[in-house]
């Protein structure tokens, strides 16, 4: 039987799969196409997907490092945590290449951490530097997985009903 750091790892592995299959396909057209103003736009979705999956998983959760330039924070962190609103501007944002590259070294990095949590710290709460106007929501690692898988796949349907909006 699987330990439940291998579950977690698949399903997150699993997940990541799913939005990079998905974002392969969108159309470059379509990049930055909001349904009203500063409303997500493909590129900020897939941008947030990447950034919570390194800051709530890879940092928080697993220990690492910040694998993120700095800048891309409040590119792509909700308003209403400090971000930036998403725009209709390519300048202002890494490539849709550049993500997908990071997405890749992000979630081998996720998945590795998952695994390598021992299963007190699967079970703990998070630490001290978690930001304490998240932590109702983010109780323990394994809340936060859960939560946090489940978050991409909410914005991978985002992405997929932009893309079908067309």
């Amino acid at each position: 039987m699987p330990s439940n750091q291998e579950v977690y790892a698949q399903f997150f592995e699993q997940e990541s799969n799913e939005v990079l299959n998905l974002v392969q396909n969108i159309d470059p057209s379509i990049f930055f196409k909001q349904l009203a103003k500063d409303k997500a736009h493909p590129l900020w979705l897939f941008g947030h997907i990447l950034g919570a999956n390194n800051t709530m998983i890879h940092i928080f959760c697993c220990g690492g490092e910040n694998l993120l330039p700095k800048e891309w924070g409040t590119k792509f962190s909700p308003d209403f945590i400090g971000g930036d609103l998403p725009r209709p501007d390519a300048d202002f944002y890494p490539t849709w290449e550049e993500i997908t590259e990071q997405f890749k070294v992000i979630s081998a990095a996720c998945a590795e951490g998952i695994r390598n949590l021992s299963d007190e710290a699967l079970n703990s709460e998070l630490g001290e530097n978690f930001p304490e106007m998240l932590r109702e929501y983010f109780k323990t690692v394994d809340n936060t997985l859960r939560v946090v898988i489940q978050h991409s796949a909410y914005h991978r349907g985002q992405l997929s009903a932009l893309q079908l909006s067309e």
